[in-house]
């Protein structure tokens, strides 16, 4: 009897410490839409413009939309969300008629901070996306 009692709860204890681990990988979750800026270097200074984005996340791939206004978008392509121990990236590119802009953002709560850059440039435009709830 006491064998019995000792073999369930171990399999309880292994079980609950296998769902933790899986969602402590699963990571966070992109999918929605967002709200912000991206300040685009114009004439020697940077020029704060509005930036909207909705997208959709499956394990590490992301896709969707981003552009100026909720309304005009274009898709974006080669969408990630990778997390390792020293933190999470989001990254994907806004290709355009003959240019290509790259995203590379961090999270921090319900915010996205980081640089878009267009394909072959050095400079960059800082980006900040809030989460619209």
């Amino acid at each position: 009897m006491t064998r019995r009692v000792l073999v369930a709860v171990l399999t309880v204890v292994m079980s609950t410490a296998v769902l933790a681990m899986q969602g402590a990988q699963a990571g966070p979750d992109f999918t929605g839409s967002w709200t912000g800026t991206i300040a685009i270097p114009e004439k020697g200074r940077r020029v704060k413009n509005p930036l909207h984005a909705a997208f959709k996340q499956a394990g590490d791939e992301l896709t969707g939309t981003i552009g100026p206004e909720a309304n005009a978008q274009l898709g974006i392509s080669k969408g990630r969300v990778e997390t390792t121990k020293f933190g999470t990236v989001v990254t994907f590119d806004m290709p355009g008629p003959g240019f290509v802009m790259h995203f590379e953002l961090v999270p921090d709560g319900a915010t996205l901070r980081g640089v878009a850059k267009l394909d072959g440039e050095k400079i960059t435009a800082p980006v900040e996306l809030v989460s619209v709830k």
